[in-house]
């Protein structure tokens, strides 16, 4: 047992430092595939089964001595009886796919184009940070807090810390997807909405999810480096390095995304725990292009499919991030145009009160804007507007005994309309215009594109 101890003490101390300061690894995903291919290519046989030999020995001496006196002779007589006993443990432990993993980073940990620099490692000073943004430094100086984007070689492996999250294609497909089962439990929820239209969205996504065939388009931003350009070439600059320096002389920098497609059935936990969160996790995978990308295509097969059948490609394009865009830009124009309507029935009810003498308190404005919540989507009309400024008024007719006059009631609502910049039927004096989403490309960003290895934090 002895011996055991030693070998394992003198591995673990072997281990390096920088390993054991990240602590324990779980997984989120891993491609067993892509783990054993790059590691059998870097070994050659990879072992299957360990066996640890634990080896007990015992071994016992007996001396024993017999002499006699004489007065001319001297003799001695003596024996001994040794036997030793040895006993072996064998200990058989399978290669488990973490464990082959963990044998491929310590493999390629030095060799990486990319990798995250440990919180225990100073952030240089701004002398040293002022020097990174020199371009007549060579990149071996400043490493690890300034990469060239040349340095992103095809086929080289990078481990990113990133905010994991699926690309809005997928995003989307998710929600139409559960959107159409609401709908079909619910045939109130499909009187709602434009039939025709929500089938055809219906349908343009079921191609979607065949094109994507299982696979999880992911886009993730990287959470320690940003894509600056410093004289005629981008570099990967560290943030912790840019925090050092004055916000004069911070250069303008482009957010750096992740990019690449995993497997759905090789997600260990629900994706929907995982991709929907921004969570914190690291990435280990392989470049799949040299240097840095402007743009990103998630399902590539749409471009393919463009060629015989453009209008589809044209109405797959809304399966982005400009559709989610809109629907947040359309949700925030209902919220505007609800939100004086709602505003002018709580002040109807505020001037009805005031009027007849009545003294509102909490309580009371609480149920008028409880009333006004539920009724603001009326007021589109002078006859609709009625029936949501009525129910104001039959609240407030409850508290008093005094008679409401209609005319005064008329001039009230016309009052409260013309507080909130609304017509007498609702409709704004002024349509405010909304400015569309600008298309995601069009934003400063770069992608590093890849194929994704393992997830996990």
């Amino acid at each position: 047992m002895t011996g055991w101890w030693k070998r394992w003490r003198q591995r673990r101390h072997a281990e390096p430092a920088a390993q054991r300061a990240f602590g324990l690894r779980e997984f989120v995903y891993l491609d067993e595939v892509s783990v054993i291919s790059l590691l059998s290519w870097r070994l050659g046989k990879l072992p299957s089964e360990f066996t640890d030999t634990l080896t007990d020995s015992t071994k016992a001496e007996l001396n024993s001595n017999i002499e006699a006196n004489a007065a001319v002779l001297k003799s001695r007589v003596g024996s001994r009886m040794e036997s030793s006993q040895t006993q072996d443990t064998k200990v058989l432990s399978k290669a488990t796919i973490q464990a082959t993993f963990k044998k491929l980073y310590d493999e390629e940990r030095d060799s990486l184009a990319l990798r995250p620099i440990l919180t225990s490692e100073l952030a240089p000073v701004a002398d040293k940070a002022r020097r990174i943004l020199d371009s007549h430094v060579g990149d071996a100086e400043v490493k690890p807090w300034r990469i060239a984007s040349e340095q992103l070689e095809r086929g080289r492996l990078v481990e990113l810390e990133v905010e994991l999250q699926a690309d809005p294609t997928f995003r989307l497909s998710a929600i139409i997807t559960t959107f159409a089962e609401l709908v079909n439990e619910s045939k109130e929820l499909l009187a709602q909405i434009g039939q025709q239209g929500f089938e055809r969205t219906i349908e343009i996504n079921r191609v979607l999810e065949k094109l994507m065939a299982g696979l999880v388009p992911l886009r993730c931003r990287a959470i320690d480096y940003a894509v600056a350009t410093i004289g005629q070439q981008e570099y990967l600059i560290h943030r912790r390095a840019l925090e050092q320096l004055p916000v004069a002389e911070k250069p303008p920098v482009k957010d750096l995304y992740l990019v690449g497609v995993a497997e759905q059935s090789l997600f260990w936990k629900d994706i929907r725990r995982v991709l929907f969160s921004k969570a914190r996790f690291c990435i280990l995978c392989r470049l799949n292009h040299d240097g840095l990308d402007a743009s990103w295509t998630p399902v590539k097969l749409v471009d393919v499919l463009g060629e015989v059948a453009p209008d589809l490609e044209r109405q797959m394009e809304i399966f982005g991030s400009g559709a989610l865009k809109a629907m947040m830009a359309g949700a925030t124009a209902h919220g505007n145009f609800i939100e004086p309507r709602m505003r002018a029935v709580m002040t109807f009810g505020e001037l009805l009160a005031q009027k007849l003498g009545i003294e509102l308190d909490d309580n009371d404005l609480h149920h008028i804007e409880i009333l006004a919540s539920e009724t603001a989507d009326l007021v589109t009309s002078v006859p609709e507007s009625r029936k949501a400024f009525t129910r104001v008024a039959e609240l407030l007719a409850g508290r008093t005994s005094t008679d409401m006059d209609p005319v005064i009631v008329s001039r009230l609502r016309v009052e409260a309309c013309k507080q909130h910049n609304l017509l007498p039927g609702g409709s704004a004096v002024r349509a405010e215009t909304i400015v569309p989403p600008a298309p995601a490309n069009s934003r400063d960003e770069r992608f590093i594109d890849a194929e994704i290895i393992a997830i996990y934090w």
